[in-house]
């Protein structure tokens, strides 16, 4: 996330992401809330749904950072062969709260120069528990590190997306 929005930010969201799809009531709120409405399906992709869960930033001024940044989750690697990083977490979320254990969720990042992909897994993240959740690690590249694109570079991508 990086140079893409604030730190600040990211630990705001995170918060709202881990608390909204956290252990038992939260989780089982969010399996009705998907079961109702497909949230995490087809149907929507991840800024469609996070709005109307209302998942987003508490700086209006970061909202449009945020939301741009789940757009480009398309452009990110994932674990699973030729299946990007957004398509990745949608269906990740869409077969865990259908599922018949599902779990709750915690969402991580990790350095992309020790992996650019966008990962799920399972296990243990919050020391002080043993509650086991499905992990979400997105890769980030801490502010002022990312190279920055060219022009031309950054208007062929733009251009790819509309398609």
């Amino acid at each position: 996330m990086g140079d893409m929005i604030k730190d600040s930010t990211t630990s705001d969201v995170f918060h709202q992401m881990n608390t909204r799809m956290g252990p038992n009531e939260p989780v089982k709120e969010m399996i009705a809330v998907h079961k109702e409405f497909g949230m995490f399906s087809e149907k929507y992709n991840l800024k469609q749904a996070y709005r109307a869960l209302h998942i987003a930033p508490s700086d209006h001024g970061e909202r449009r950072k945020w939301f741009r940044y789940l757009d480009s989750l398309v452009d990110y690697k994932s674990d699973k062969a030729g299946v990007n990083g957004h398509d990745r977490i949608v269906s990740a979320l869409r077969d865990n709260f259908e599922g018949s254990a599902p779990l709750p969720v915690y969402w991580l990042t990790h350095l992309a120069a020790d992996d650019d992909r966008v990962t799920i897994g399972r296990g243990t993240p919050v020391p002080h528990e043993r509650q086991e959740y499905m992990t979400i690690s997105l890769p980030t590249v801490p502010a002022g590190e990312s190279p920055k694109p060219t022009v031309t570079a950054a208007r062929a991508k733009q251009a790819a997306r509309k398609k």
